[in-house]
């Protein structure tokens, strides 16, 4: 009798260890499946909450400017409301425009670069929360803005930017180009448009 009971304190204490080995990775697998599920909460907060909020920011910011038009035999860039066209450079990339017909009493056309748009989106690609996403704004609204182009100089207290260019034009007027500094990117549009010209 004492051999079944040593017997069967070993097979009992076989299973004991057994069950609380088994316990043991059921409650590892479980803690891991926790840790796993909070990871995809967290994920899919910051995917419901920046997500939709940075697609409106950038609509919003594309949706100022519009797309210059381009002659296909040429490849001048053209900007028909001001008149002005830029002819064709490898550098020009795809120019955006807007133009303001009345802005104190002179027109003023701002031209970006579709790539420097892009590249001041990419901060808002990576925000992980929404503070992240807003500290990235200033710089895409200013480099969306692009550099902009009057016929008279504008005071500085206006804050439309740093006068970086002037270019004399063939038909006796004077280009004043201003540029935010907030985007160092649009040098690239400033050295383009160097080139430009009344039509």
């Amino acid at each position: 009798m004492k051999k079944k009971t040593s017997k069967e304190t070993k097979s009992k204490k076989l299973q004991l260890k057994s069950r609380t080995s088994l316990l043991i990775i059921l409650i590892a697998v479980g803690l891991l499946l926790i840790v796993v599920a909070v990871k995809k909460i967290q994920q899919y907060d910051y995917a419901t909450s920046v997500t939709p909020l940075r697609e409106l920011v950038l609509r919003s910011s594309a949706d100022t400017k519009r797309d210059a038009l381009v002659d296909p035999k040429t490849g001048d860039v053209y900007f028909p409301e001001a008149k002005l066209f830029v002819p064709y450079n490898t550098n020009l990339g795809r120019l955006t425009y807007s133009y303001d017909p009345a802005m104190q009493n002179t027109p003023k056309l701002t031209v970006s670069n579709q790539a420097v748009f892009a590249r001041a989106a990419i901060p808002l690609y990576n925000a992980k929360n929404s503070d992240e996403l807003f500290k990235a704004v200033p710089k895409l609204q200013a480099c969306q803005r692009g550099v902009k182009l009057t016929y008279e100089k504008i005071d500085p207290a206006f804050g439309e930017g740093d006068l970086k260019r002037t270019v004399q034009l063939s038909n006796g007027k004077t280009l004043y180009m201003y540029v935010e500094p907030a985007c160092p990117e649009l040098a690239e549009v400033l050295d383009v448009l160097q080139a430009i010209k009344p039509y």
